[in-house]
């Protein structure tokens, strides 16, 4: 499957931000360059599996734990770049440790810049759903409709990001949200199956 433009968002963030298992003592902007480089590679193929919903091998999870590594030398670097802690966190996400996650994307919504350029809008669009996908998975519903209310603003009419509302919505007793949310979701994408399976779960109760 073709990734979407959201995960290149990501994995072109990595590729932009500019050894061994360890974290790295990056000292100047060429070692950073480097770096960034190698999380880039490493971090590219289990990113499109994560936007895919597809299963982690072992040897994705081995490369994503050393992309960990390298960003955080990075952030020790530019600890002010709020896409690395985005990035860490996505990391934190396809390898289901959700607490974490949680941590980094806490920490992304504090550096994220006043203003932004047009090419950074998209990648804290994306960082505020991640986030809220965070929150989800730890049962923070609330926060987690927050979040991706912050998404949805920049980008109302994200079909996967409606249907991940309607599921919070769902959690949160909101059925009438919930059920707005995935018709609106089905009507912008038809094979949005998630959202079909909202309504029908909706339907029975």
């Amino acid at each position: 499957m073709r990734p979407s433009l959201l995960l290149l968002l990501i994995v072109g963030a990595l590729a932009g931000c500019g050894g061994g298992s360890g974290v790295p003592v990056i000292r100047n902007a060429t070692e950073y360059s480097a770096v960034s480089k190698q999380a880039f590679e490493l971090t590219r193929g289990p990113f499109i599996k994560l936007d895919n919903g597809e299963e982690m091998t072992e040897v994705d999870k081995r490369d994503l734990r050393q992309a960990a590594k390298l960003l955080d030398g990075m952030k020790a670097f530019s600890p002010d770049n709020f896409s690395l802690n985005m990035q860490a966190g996505t990391i934190h996400l396809a390898l289901d440790e959700n607490e974490d996650a949680v941590k980094e994307f806490l920490v992304f919504e504090t550096v994220i810049p006043k203003t932004l350029t047009s090419e950074l809008k998209p990648l804290v669009t994306l960082g505020f759903f991640q986030f809220s996908v965070a929150l989800f998975r730890t049962q923070q519903y609330a926060d987690a409709e927050k979040a991706v209310n912050r998404a949805l603003k920049d980008d109302p009419n994200s079909a996967k990001m409606l249907t991940h509302r309607a599921s919070i919505r769902v959690q949160n007793g909101n059925t009438k949200g919930a059920k707005e949310d995935a018709m609106k979701a089905l009507k912008l994408d038809p094979n949005q199956s998630r959202a079909a399976g909202i309504l029908r779960l909706l339907d029975e109760v």
